[in-house]
């Protein structure tokens, strides 16, 4: 290839890229709509790594297939010129190392090799199903939309783009490396006036930690971000990697995005566990991705879903947007992350006596109540009623019509004030109890 023809090339593979990055997919609860949004987007990716695959076989001097198969043209490529089929081999295998992927994982076995990988995804036959997916028309043979990962079709279009150019070859360990190498040091504020020894010292101490406490920049935000930016008891590197942090959750580079997302996992057991409330999960699907978690009366708390990197996305069922609110490292966590964040311990006093009990509710209001206010007269003493309705966790709440309760609901977030809510029990349909009466706040007597 000549100059100019590298240039164009090399141009088009990263308008492709710029393309995606200009709409990432936004995951969905409904799989057709994340399918839709792939085959929106795979096959002009499928068409630049074509693109790249013929003109790297060309400038061999072999003659090109006239095919859509990536298979069949990785192939070719490795007969004619191994160097740039073993840099896309490296490229992708750092790309799945870097996005966590498991290999040996049942649903992503293929990602063990790029000669796997294209011989699922790659064919011209799931060119064509992708092509036509959009309009109703059955793939032939095996579908290769669950296989797909648009992160290490990128990746592909990045190793190709920089084989083609004039620039250094780069996985993307490395180019997400520079980046961080980037942003936590020669973007940052490290200079200082002669006189100003305070800020020498802070800036000596960061640069060690962060040279020679560290062997990459990247074990360094780790570490940074696992104990929230405060590794060092110096202001001006608290400062330094807040800002950091915020700079990187920008970046234009997804990957970069990613990583910073990876460390917010929720670390396994990092979420209360409450022996009262054993949540279950009513699967979707056989192989146990993607479910609802439940209580034990069978209340929706939320969805969970696994990714391709073995964290678990949770999506609360809570009131407005539907949206992913946390991913946890573990399956266990992020069901136990909707119990605390959708269920509260209650203490009900029935005719004088305590009994602890768990109910179920999103927001800061939970005694919510379902009929209109109505003024009462008892024993001479005008009150305002209301009827309420309570969900418990289930249905051992042990409370009858007629009893009398006080229902008292503490607040982490409010230490020192008590939630109340005073009535008596007017039906009962299993779990959910229905009481007249009224609520308030006071201040806890135990604080």
């Amino acid at each position: 290839m000549d100059r100019m023809e590298r240039y164009k090339i090399e141009g088009s593979i990263k308008d492709v890229i710029a393309i995606l990055d200009s709409a990432p997919m936004q995951r969905d609860m409904v799989p057709e709509v994340n399918s839709v949004q792939l085959t929106n987007r795979v096959p002009i990716a499928h068409l630049a790594i074509e693109r790249g695959l013929k003109a790297l076989i060309a400038d061999s001097g072999a003659e090109q297939e006239n095919t859509h198969s990536l298979h069949k043209l990785y192939r070719d490529l490795k007969s004619c010129d191994d160097e740039s089929a073993t840099f896309l081999e490296l490229a992708f295998d750092d790309a799945v190392d870097f996005f966590g992927y498991n290999v040996n994982a049942e649903g992503l076995r293929h990602f063990r090799s790029l000669k796997e990988y294209l011989s699922k995804t790659g064919h011209a036959n799931a060119f064509n199903a992708l092509r036509y997916w959009a309009i109703g028309d059955n793939p032939k043979g095996e579908d290769p939309i669950p296989y797909i990962s648009p992160p290490i079709h990128r990746e592909l279009l990045c190793a190709l783009a920089s084989l083609i150019g004039a620039g250094r070859n780069t996985t993307v360990s490395q180019r997400v490396e520079q980046e961080l190498h980037h942003t936590m040091f020669r973007s940052k504020d490290m200079w200082y006036a002669s006189d100003d020894l305070d800020k020498k010292q802070s800036i000596d101490k960061y640069l060690n930690w962060l040279f020679n406490m560290h062997k990459t920049r990247r074990s360094a935000l780790e570490e940074a971000v696992a104990l929230e930016l405060d590794v060092i008891d110096d202001e001006f590197m608290r400062r330094t990697l807040k800002a950091v942090h915020e700079e990187l959750k920008q970046s234009n580079d997804p990957a970069v995005r990613y990583l910073i997302r990876r460390l917010s996992y929720l670390p396994k057991a990092s979420q209360r566990r409450n022996p009262d409330a054993v949540p279950e999960v009513q699967w979707f699907n056989g192989n146990e991705t993607r479910g609802m978690v439940a209580t034990s009366a069978g209340t929706g708390l939320g969805y969970v879903e696994k990714y391709a990197d073995g964290g678990w996305g949770i999506t609360p069922s809570e009131s407005g947007e539907v949206r992913v609110t946390d991913i946890a490292e573990a399956l266990a966590d992020a069901k136990h992350y909707l119990v605390n964040r959708l269920t509260h311990r209650v203490d009900v006093v029935v005719n004088g006596e305590t009994r602890p009990l768990r109910i179920v509710g999103e927001g800061r209001h939970l005694f919510f109540s379902i009929s209109d206010a109505e003024w009462t007269t008892d024993c001479d003493q005008i009150e305002l009623k209301r009827e309420y309705e309570l969900e418990f966790w289930d249905d051992a709440h042990g409370l009858a019509s007629g009893d009398q309760v006080v229902v008292k609901l503490r607040r982490h977030e409010f230490r020192g004030l008590i939630d109340m809510l005073e009535g008596e029990v007017h039906s009962i349909d299993g779990h959910k109890v229905s009481i007249n009466g009224r609520d308030y706040g006071t201040l806890d007597d135990e604080v």
